[in-house]
């Protein structure tokens, strides 16, 4: 049975389809669709619709979960651990007195 509006119904797997298309576009993977500009929609149906026709009537949804994986296998491989924590910063609280206050 080929892909159909029941599987797309599915939240994992539009959000899969989401991050592969955005992959296939260069948009960060998690870019919400409702952010795109026109254009951007534009090019994402086209290459939407395209992916959704060109997936075999059978095991169409693990084609989508293969690539899926590789697409993020290949994101993690690129993250830095060193961009993904916070820096620590100095979060010290000067105590504010009345008395540091001049009054010309």
């Amino acid at each position: 049975m080929p892909f159909s509006q029941t599987d797309y119904n599915q939240k994992d797997i539009q959000q899969k389809l989401l991050i592969i298309i955005n992959d296939s576009m260069n948009i960060p993977p998690l870019h919400p669709y409702s952010k795109l500009t026109t254009k951007q929609i534009r090019q994402f149906n086209t290459k939407f619709h395209e992916y959704i026709a060109n997936l075999p009537p059978d095991e169409y949804l693990e084609i989508i979960n293969k690539d899926f994986n590789m697409m993020m296998s290949d994101l993690f491989e690129t993250l830095r651990p060193e961009d993904q924590y916070v820096k620590i910063i100095n979060t010290d609280v000067t105590p504010f007195s009345t008395l540091d206050v001049i009054i010309e």
